[in-house]
């Protein structure tokens, strides 16, 4: 059992993922969709930010901290053990990195190509949508 709501090996889940879950938009009433949705890993934020950012070190790492914790589905502690600071810490961080992004449109731009370049790079279904 796999995904803990799809009974099958790992090819039929993904047959089902691609075929029926993948243009399914986050609902509330269906809280397994975002359990099975696929999610970028750490590595792969912090590159794309890296590609995007790499003359702003202090900023990718915010930036980084910020989409790891919107899109990466990570506890805080695993993003926190990640960064090397507390789960708190994360939380305020991004909180303040999403106020900062709405106030610069440069940042947001930025962000944008971010994104666009992490999301191209993989299909991740439902990312493309706030989950929080």
């Amino acid at each position: 059992m796999v995904g803990s709501t799809i009974l099958g090996d790992e090819s039929f889940v993904k047959m089902i993922k691609e075929n029926y879950l993948q243009s399914k938009k986050p609902d509330r009433d269906l809280p397994a969709l975002r359990a099975l949705s696929e999610k970028p890993e750490i590595e792969d934020i912090m590159q794309a930010v890296e590609s995007v950012l790499a003359k702003q070190p202090t900023l990718a790492r915010n930036i980084s901290l910020y989409l790891c914790h919107r899109y990466s589905g990570k506890t805080l502690k695993y993003i926190g053990g990640h960064f090397g600071i507390g789960e708190s810490a994360v939380s305020q961080s991004s909180r303040r990195m999403a106020t900062i992004i709405d106030k610069d449109k440069k940042l947001a731009r930025q962000l944008q190509k971010v994104k666009s370049q992490l999301f191209m790079s993989k299909v991740y279904g439902l990312l493309l949508e706030p989950m929080f």
